[in-house]
């Protein structure tokens, strides 16, 4: 067996291994929701390590992969962006572009 073909092997078992350890992980959030309403420090506590394990997988897979994995961010939106030289007519095209393929009538 060529080294290629072990190596590929080897990250394959790794990624499977990671896949496994984000069902449980998942699994454990799971029973987080069902504690949470009876001790909140508990919870808050096992969230945190549960975060910390999360970290560490991002970090394991970003290695064995070489794909940086960023963060999606959430905020609110931008104002809408207007560019008023760019009028649309009502069947979807300007007379400008129609003139421009040769389709539209003459309007001069």
């Amino acid at each position: 067996m060529n080294d290629f073909r072990r190596r590929n092997e080897l990250m394959l078992d790794m990624l499977e291994s990671l896949a496994r350890s984000q069902r449980a992980i998942a699994k454990m959030i799971e029973s987080v929701a069902d504690v949470s309403d009876d001790s909140p420090n508990f919870a808050k506590q096992l969230a945190g390590n549960l975060q910390t394990i999360g970290r560490y997988q991002r970090a394991v897979l970003e290695r064995l992969t070489g794909i940086r994995l960023t963060r999606v961010g959430r905020s609110d939106g931008a104002k809408p962006w207007v560019n008023r030289t760019v009028k649309v007519m009502a069947g979807g095209t300007s007379d400008e572009t129609k003139q421009d393929r040769g389709d539209g009538e003459n309007l001069a």
